[in-house]
């Protein structure tokens, strides 16, 4: 995992704990599965959540603590690959503003790019407007760990 992580150019890591527990993970890429981010772009991968807090408030507050993030770096766009399939998650990702760009991606397995220019339009009005700390929304922090912390957390499993 290291390794892979490493070599993905791994920026930010979200890590979400229940009683000590890892029970969710999302993590900000520079590349994934061949692909590169483009300037100002990040990919999200890794999103896991344990089955038993799927419906519970921990895929959501890894979203907002990730788009938080993205707001303070100023990076505009993220984008993440979904499987066709997988109906649940494609719904959970167009809640959060996410849309599909084109057709399934042509590496061979056929999943979709999801794109997401939330953070870059949000970070753009909160100068407009004279906004500062956009980033510093409140998050329960003894069930989500982010940041630097968290990052050499995943990179050293």
């Amino acid at each position: 995992l290291r390794r892979s992580l490493t070599e993905s150019g791994l920026r930010y890591a979200c890590v979400a704990q229940d009683g000590g527990r890892v029970v969710g993970t999302i993590m900000l890429l520079e590349r994934a599965d061949g692909f590169a981010a483009g300037p100002g772009e990040l990919f999200g991968d890794h999103y896991l959540v344990d089955p038993l807090h799927r419906n519970s408030l921990v895929s959501g507050r890894l979203l907002a603590a990730m788009f938080q993030y993205l707001i303070a770096a100023e990076v505009g766009t993220v984008r993440l690959r979904v499987d066709p399939a997988n109906e649940v998650a494609r719904r959970l990702y167009a809640q959060a503003g996410f849309r599909a760009v084109g057709p399934p991606i042509s590496n061979g397995d056929g999943f979709v790019e999801m794109v997401n220019h939330l953070p870059g339009v949000l970070h753009l009005l909160g100068e407009e407007e004279g906004i500062t700390d956009t980033h510093e929304a409140p998050r329960r922090s003894s069930s989500i760990s982010c940041g630097a912390s968290a990052t050499a957390e995943i990179a050293e499993a």
